[in-house]
């Protein structure tokens, strides 16, 4: 689900956030206990989303930085543990840039300013994930959550988003024959502009898609 409210009146830039799994967004001002908001209010941006099934995930942002001083923000869960998201590893959007993402691996980040992974453990049911700010003119657009923490997100990170979503190729909220029928009409299709029907992420949809799906058939 994508936020469309305009935050002209912020100075962290959420562009049209969108957390793969949301089920509800909505912006407020209220900072969770876990994180320490700074002196200055930079923007805080609230979803809630439902966990199938519990785990562990880690946490992809994808984000760009206005300096290599001002590059990250705070990710609070459920109120309980706060996350220092960025650092070094962000890179710098150019003075007056209207174009944030590079289409690769680059602006996707999962560690904290620390270098820590971001991996909660989350039980099944429903979170809420605060996103505030905590430097002017950081850019985040996206979040993902996956428990496979071999994948790195590429692009508007489907890729890694897929392996527990895409099995619901038509995102109508079953995985169903309608599923199964668009995944057939790509079978034995290759390419890495497949989005969704490549559930794997392996550049081709072939017998392991099928498998995939399968074992979600009727959820």
């Amino acid at each position: 689900m994508r936020q469309h409210n305009s935050y002209k009146k912020r100075r962290l830039h959420f562009l049209a956030v969108a957390m793969v799994i949301v089920a509800t967004c909505t912006q407020q001002t209220t900072f969770a206990a876990a994180c320490t908001p700074p002196g200055t209010d930079y923007g805080t941006v609230t979803m809630t989303t439902n966990i199938s099934s519990a785990g562990t995930y880690r946490i992809w942002t994808r984000m760009s930085a206005p300096s290599s001083s001002a590059n990250t923000y705070l990710l609070d869960i459920d109120s309980t543990n706060c996350y220092t998201v960025g650092g070094s590893s962000v890179p710098v959007y150019s003075s007056g840039a209207t174009t944030y993402f590079a289409n690769n691996i680059s602006n996707w980040v999962a560690k904290t300013s620390g270098g820590s992974f971001i991996d909660a453990n989350l039980t099944a049911g429903s979170h809420t994930f605060q996103l505030i700010g905590n430097a002017d003119g950081v850019v985040v657009d996206r979040v993902i959550l996956t428990k496979d923490t071999t994948c790195t997100p590429k692009g508007a990170g489907d890729n890694c988003a897929s392996i527990y979503l895409a099995p619901d190729i038509n995102q109508d909220g079953s995985v169903s024959f309608l599923d199964f029928s668009t995944l057939s009409s790509k079978y034995n299709t290759s390419g890495s502009t497949l989005g969704r029907v490549d559930i794997n992420g392996d550049n081709i949809v072939d017998f392991l898609d099928f498998s995939l799906l399968a074992s979600k058939y009727g959820q």
